[in-house]
Parts: C-alpha cells; structure tokens; sequence
C-alpha cells in the first residue's frame, strides 16, 4: 500500500473509531425500548423527522442574478428553499418545476422565426405560493428577467445564455414569453428567470437597486417557492430548514433539513458514523477508503451510493504539428487508435477507482437518454494489445534492438513526455497509462504539471504529446473543446479551450448545427453523426467518468445530487 494512502487511510479509522465508540453501526443510541422513560416507542413517533446533511462549504446567497460576492449554484439549499421554471436531474436530463411543461415546437410554446430569432413560452403552474402565502404569477418571473438582463448587474452563471434574451412580456399571470435575438437550445434552462418575490424585492430594486446585492431578503431573509423554508442561519456553521406544508406538490416528508458545515470530508464520515449526521455529501474520501467503509458496512443498512459525476478523464492528444513530440505519433489516427486499446479502462477505473466508476466509450455518460439512443453507432475501442501493436506495425513503427519502437524509415524513436494535469487520481491514472504504452515499446515519461501550469491555456497548448484532464463541464462543453473556433492561439490570447488544435470540418459543422437545432430528434442525429465522426477519428481518448460516492446511515431515501451539488429532488428526500 502507498504511504501517501496508508496515512489517509490510518487517519479516517481515527477519527472514526473515537466517535464510534459510543454508537451502532447506524449511529443510534442503543437504548432498548423497555429502559427509555416514558416509553422510547411513542417518544420516537412523536418526535421531529429530522435529516442532518453535512456539506463541504458555507451557504451565502440565494442570488444568481446580480452578481452577488459568493453567488452560488452548487448547494442543496437553493433548491431546498427555492424552486425554478426548470431543472436539470442527475443526468443532466431538464425537466419542469414550477412551469406545467418544457417549452416546446411540437405545443407551438417554442417557435423559431423566420429572421433567425425566436419565442418561448412558459406557461405556470396555478396555486403556488411564496412560502409567505403571496401567491406566485408571471410578474416575479418577469423581476427575475429584468434583473438578470440589467447591465448594471453581472449574473453569476449562464451569462452567455441570458445575453441571448432579447425581451419578455407577461401576457397573463400564468405566462412568461421570452423574445430571443438568436436561436440556442439552452432557453429550456430557464437561465436568468430565477423567480424573485416582486412582493418583496421590486421597490428595493426600482429606488436603490444596488441595495439588492448582499441584501438579507437574498440570504438569511430569503421567502422562497420551495418545499422547506429557512427556519434558522447561522452563517458558516449551519442552515436550518423546516417543512413547507402548501408546497404545491403536497407535503414534503421532513419536518426539518439541517444542512452542517464541515469542511473535512474524513470529519463529515466520522460524524456519519457517530450518528450525529444522517448524510454527508461529496467531496468526502479517497474512493480506496469509500470501498473500506462500504465493505465495514455490509449487512448494516448503511449505505455508500456512488454518483455517476459528468467529469470525464480522458487523454488529448497533441494535434499541431509545429508542436507535436513526435511526426508520425498521435498526430496520425492508427496510433492514437494503438495507444487506446492497449490501455485495459476496465482494469484502470476499477484500480483507480475501487469499482465505483464506469467505463466511457464517449463523453455521454450511460445515464444519459442520449447515449442510450445512440449507443449502437459509437465507435468501440476494446482492450486489445495485439491489436494496437498491429495498428503501430501498420503505422511504420517496429521495436528497435533495445525494445523503443522506431519509426521507418526514417529512425524517428518514439520518445515522449505525457502531461498529467493535477486533478484527484490523476497520478494513478497516469502511472497506469504510461506502463501501457510502455508495453507497447513507447519511451514515455510522465509530467506531472503544477497548478500555475495547468491553468495557463498557453502552456496548456504547447504539451508535446498528450495530456490527461478532465472535463468539468456537460456533453455539450465537452463537444465544444473538439471546435476548431476554440483552439487556443496567439491571435485570441490564447483563450481558447481547444488547447490541442484538434480540427475537424465536419465535427464543427455538427457541432455548429447543434447550437441551432431544437427539434429532440433533428439533435439525437446530430449527436449521433458527431459521435461517429469525432470518436471514429479518435478526437479525445475516454478513460472514465468520475464518481462522487455520497455516505448516507440506514434509512435515509431518495438523496441524491446533481454533478454540481444541487438538490434536484429535494421534494422526495427523507429517511425512515
């Protein structure tokens, strides 16, 4: 065992075993009902139903409008408290919230103009009230628009999308109309019409707007539309939140959530295990120490619940040649197709990842309806060594007298340096990968960048062979890296994403028409055309998808997160 590990490890069964000395498995207190006072079985019916969830960082705003210091779109109680038009599940899949259905072509809610521009339509759910019982119209998603469109306000997320919205009208109390400049698919997000109580918040907006930012009725104040409504906030430490009897979808199954501050991921187990937290959420523990916990609690009830994350570790190859290590090495296709079947995934995301993580053959992950849609006609890679030392023999390259492959005819030795970005895991992957290829008979030497260097896109775009990262955003942000109009380059300061000068022209024309495609079934072909293209040509090398495994004590159902921490079904959360 690695000593970095062991420590991590030996560390975690510390703290743990000194606070469970005085618990169960399940962390309750063992006290047989015939010995409570009054009688344990009617003073347990009777008590609150109580979730505790421990969380990595503090809460600060529910503001994602003005550009608020510490806006935040990551955290559970933002959809605790709060409800929106529209949400993304753990698939990243939208779904209605508070509006009755998506905007869409086939209801005539979504129509593209002739000009280019174009309308959506949300229509609103009736009877739902603000958690003060005002009721909830149109006009508070039109205070939502008009402060996420100010130009003297900066929204803290989907910028670019919100720039899009051109105008909006509010017909009828139960109707929203969004007039667009440009055609995106990204208005079924609902960006920048986070409802706001005009109620409460329009005259502070209207006479002193600068007043909004950082005010208490965003935070500690905030009414919400959500199933559970701010009860107590004690900043930095905990947020309380109790039930909301007239949530319009019926009565959430808590009394009260109580979400705990702890920023050590070892202390948010260890009082899981003390039974002083029911859940604690991601990042928590190494995925070697989650199997341990996992296999300690076998038989108890207790659960560790991997969540399939949208981070995709993959390899990038280096694309220009004027940088490339190597003139015939992963610049030519057969190669790259070489040094990704001699790589065993399934071997390496058990090995790095105890089991937890699966296998990617693209960046959809195997939750997405997408993939499920298009699955036969993704180009499959298997682990298959003679294949891939086939593929190189076929490419020019044949073992030198001491075992290096040499490339003919023109004696090139295939000598390289594969960059590791610093992310968890990587160091793992890297040294698995680098033994790989060196079975292959491929000099590689591993580089492991510092920080100042893995987030410098100049330098990011000068790695000489390939770098392994990961990707952090969504299928869509991982396609766009792959654009030629994002490469990274002197002319545009190197701000582009596309740090290996991956170009393809007709991966940018699926993707380009992906940007204007709303039609369910024109996109599914798109992705389906994109995916043969860019994989068949082997743009990206897919490892695996990450995983954030989420601790939770006998009992507790239906927690789960999104890939970025919101409670997306906050409604259905409980525990026995």
């Amino acid at each position: 065992m690695a000593r970095g590990r062991t420590a991590t490890v030996v560390g975690v069964w510390l703290v743990l075993n000194t606070m469970l000395s005085a618990c169960t498995t399940t962390g309750t207190a063992s006290i047989p009902a015939s010995q409570a006072p009054g009688g344990a079985v009617e003073q347990r019916s009777a008590s609150p139903k109580v979730l505790t969830v421990g969380v990595s960082k503090a809460f600060t705003t529910f503001d994602r409008l003005t550009g608020a210091a510490g806006g935040q779109s990551d955290a559970p109680v933002l959809t605790l408290v709060h409800d929106y038009l529209a949400f993304p599940d753990a698939a990243a899949v939208m779904h209605p919230g508070l509006a009755t259905a998506l905007p869409s072509v086939d209801d005539g809610t979504w129509r593209i103009n002739a000009d280019g521009t174009m309308d959506t339509t949300w229509k609103l759910r009736p009877n739902v009230h603000w958690q003060d019982g005002m009721p909830f119209t149109s006009a508070d998603v039109m205070l939502a628009f008009r402060m996420a469109t100010d130009r003297d306000f900066s929204p803290t997320s989907n910028a670019g999308v919100i720039k899009l919205m051109d105008s909006a009208t509010a017909p009828d109390p139960l109707t929203f109309v969004v007039h667009w400049s440009k055609t995106t698919p990204d208005a079924v997000l609902a960006a920048g019409l986070d409802p706001m109580p005009k109620h409460l918040l329009e005259d502070t907006y209207t006479n002193n707007k600068q007043a909004l930012i950082n005010n208490a009725l965003l935070s500690s104040g905030f009414v919400g539309l959500g199933p559970y409504r701010l009860a107590r906030w004690d900043p930095g430490v905990e947020i309380q939140m109790d039930r909301y009897d007239d949530f319009y979808l019926g009565r959430p199954p808590l009394d009260s959530i109580i979400l705990r501050v702890i920023s050590d991921g070892n202390t948010r187990i260890a009082n899981v295990l003390a039974g002083t937290l029911d859940v604690a959420l991601p990042p928590t523990v190494d995925l070697e120490t989650a199997q341990e916990i996992r296999q300690r609690w076998e038989g108890t009830g207790n659960q560790v619940v991997p969540q399939v994350t949208n981070r995709l570790r993959w390899i990038r190859p280096q694309f220009r040649p004027d940088t490339a290590q190597l003139k015939s090495g992963l610049t030519l296709r057969p190669v790259r197709q070489a040094f990704l079947q001699a790589i065993n995934r399934e071997e390496l995301a058990t090995t790095v990842s105890a089991g937890f993580a699966p296998v990617a053959d693209s960046w959809f992950r195997s939750t997405d309806p997408v993939h499920a849609q298009i699955e036969a006609s993704i180009p499959q890679y298997p682990f298959d060594r003679a294949r891939a030392q086939q593929l190189l023999e076929q490419a020019g390259w044949a073992r030198g007298s001491d075992g290096v492959l040499v490339h003919q005819p023109d004696g090139e030795r295939f000598t390289a340096r594969f960059s590791i970005r610093p992310t968890t895991g990587a160091d793992k992957d890297g040294a698995i990968i680098g033994d790989a290829w060196k079975s292959l008979g491929a000099d590689i030497s591993l580089y492991f960048m510092p920080p100042e260097e893995a987030d410098d896109r100049h330098v990011l775009s000068l790695q000489p062979f390939a770098q392994l990262s990961s990707n952090p955003g969504d299928n869509f942000t991982a396609v766009a890296l792959i654009h030629s109009g994002s490469i990274a380059s002197e002319a545009n300061r190197w701000s582009g994403q596309n740090n290996q000068g991956y170009s393809n022209p007709q991966v940018d024309s699926f993707i380009d028409r992906l940007l204007l495609t709303i039609d369910p079934t024109e996109r599914v072909a798109l992705h389906r055309q994109l995916a043969q293209e860019a994989l068949g040509d082997l743009a990206v090398l897919p490892l695996y998808f990450q995983t954030d495994p989420v601790f939770m004590l006998k009992g507790v159902r239906n927690v789960s997160t999104t890939t970025s921490g919101a409670a997306w079904d906050a409604f259905h959360w409980d525990k026995a």
